[in-house]
């Protein structure tokens, strides 16, 4: 027997616990695997056998579709650090959508944002919000 054949046998057990224990999540990623090249949209959140599909998330936590839950350390690798679902910013996004947010033209929070940006980073003296680094590459000129 070798010294790697027990590491090899615990990996097989978990991987075989963790597929036994997460069969919607594999379902998920299947149906996914059908419209997404691997599946996701975000390489770097694969993992194998397949990734955990998450249904829901409260504070720190995030649940998985087969319900079980976890604490979430990662943070969506950025502004997660307020949790989900936190009541200041939920509030916030309710209070948008009551107004609506995409006009497909001027608004007033968008100049809101942008001195926000702008006051914060002295360096930064104005900004354009863009969707693509394609858009972000066309210079146009200041009023």
């Amino acid at each position: 027997m070798s010294s790697r054949e027990p590491l090899e046998q615990a990996l097989d057990e978990a991987r075989a616990k963790f597929i036994n224990n997460n069969p919607a999540s594999q379902k998920s990623h299947a149906e996914a695997c059908l419209y997404m090249p691997g599946g996701n949209t975000r390489t770097v959140l694969h993992t194998s056998p397949f990734p955990l599909t998450f249904a829901s998330g409260e504070s720190c936590y995030l649940t998985t579709v087969d319900g079980h839950e976890y604490v979430d350390f990662l943070g969506e690798y950025t502004a997660g650090i307020y949790g989900h679902n936190h009541p200041v910013i939920r509030q916030a996004i309710e209070k948008a959508l009551d107004n609506g947010w995409n006009y497909g033209g001027h608004n007033k929070i968008e100049q809101v944002l942008a001195k926000a940006v702008c006051t914060r980073f002295p360096s930064i003296e104005m900004v354009r919000f863009v969707n693509s680094g394609t858009e972000a590459s066309v210079i146009s000129k200041p009023c």
